[in-house]
């Protein structure tokens, strides 16, 4: 706001004062957007969230679910922790004259590990021949399963070094079954070890380490199968002696 006096060359009588106020321009909002991870997408509990930022006064700060990010010119990176299930990343940026905007989106965050059964045989079942057949069954609602980490092994009940039974197995993306082709010895009992991993989150910072549970017990007198396992990124299960009689 400035007073100025102004002249009339024409008419040099015509002098007075003319008031002047300034209004400054109104500050622009902060433009920020999420680049990664994508809207709806599967991830692990620990998420890399990376995104732009920009501002016409300069970007002063940029956090994701209340954590400081790292800028580096208009971009921003930060690595938040979620709980599992639909859960929402919100990004927020503010400029050097405090103006502040906000973007958001929802993932689905996966920590739990596959459903795993040892279908077939039953535990604690007495089989009639040294190669019986067995079905392993698996599932994971939120990313699959990896099914090149499907491990199986057989331990003989007196302590005799297990033997993996991976290789005689048909393998799919929902199971995997077949007759052995491993010789059991009769009158034994064996334990069956089924581990499995679900596929890896698309976009995760470093992956979370896996959860620890107890083996499902699963035993076999020349039989086996085991139950459904609760797990995280790995999973394993465990049954009782199948009885070769």
């Amino acid at each position: 706001m400035g007073t100025f006096v102004y002249y009339d060359p024409i008419d040099p009588t015509l002098v007075g004062q003319i008031l002047v106020e300034a209004k400054p321009q109104p500050n622009q909002l902060p433009t920020i957007t999420i680049d990664s991870p994508a809207a709806d997408a599967v991830v692990g509990s620990s998420v890399l969230v990376t995104g732009r930022v920009s501002d016409d006064k300069g970007v002063q700060s940029v956090t994701v679910n209340g954590v400081v990010a790292s800028l580096s010119g208009s971009d921003f990176s930060a690595t938040i922790s979620l709980a599992g299930g639909n859960q929402t990343i919100s990004a927020a940026a503010r400029d050097a004259e405090g103006a502040a905007a906000t973007t958001s989106r929802v993932v689905r965050v996966d920590r739990q590990g596959p459903f795993l059964t040892i279908a077939a045989p039953a535990s604690w079942q007495s089989v009639t021949t040294r190669q019986p057949f067995v079905s392993i069954q698996y599932s994971d609602f939120d990313s699959g399963v990896a099914t090149a980490s499907l491990t199986a092994m057989i331990t003989s009940g007196d302590g005799s070094p297990g033997v993996s039974i991976a290789g005689d197995l048909t393998v799919t993306s929902s199971g995997a079954s077949d007759t052995l082709s491993t010789l059991l010895t009769a009158g034994r009992s064996y334990i069956l070890t089924v581990t499995l991993a679900a596929m890896p989150p698309a976009t995760a910072a470093p992956p979370p380490l896996p959860s620890t549970f107890p083996p499902i017990p699963t035993v076999l007198h020349p039989r086996l199968r085991p139950p459904m396992g609760a797990g995280s990124t790995a999973l394993s299960t465990t049954r009782p002696p199948v009885m070769w009689t």
